[in-house]
């Protein structure tokens, strides 16, 4: 869900993360939650390359001069492991 505020924008994930995404690898690992969809959309070039997004907002927010993303991780984080 996406929710569009003056002063931010929010993304929820009510799902939670894929297993083995932890707090420390979060951003710099990649893992398809489903790959066969995954697979077919990189291979119709809907997607280049999975496991950048998170870089590339981090990279294009400080390019623009706002501050840097924050990620809040609650119990369904946990969860995950």
């Amino acid at each position: 869900m996406v929710e569009i505020y003056d002063d931010r924008v929010s993304i929820v994930s009510p799902g939670g993360v894929p297993k083995g995404i932890t707090k420390e690898n979060f951003g710099k690992r990649s893992i398809a939650r489903n790959p066969i969809i995954a697979d077919l959309l990189r291979r119709t070039h809907y997607i280049e390359k999975a496991g950048t997004g998170i870089g590339r907002m981090r990279e294009l927010m400080e390019d623009a001069g706002l501050k840097e993303p924050k990620f809040q991780y609650d119990e369904f984080f946990e969860e995950v492991f």
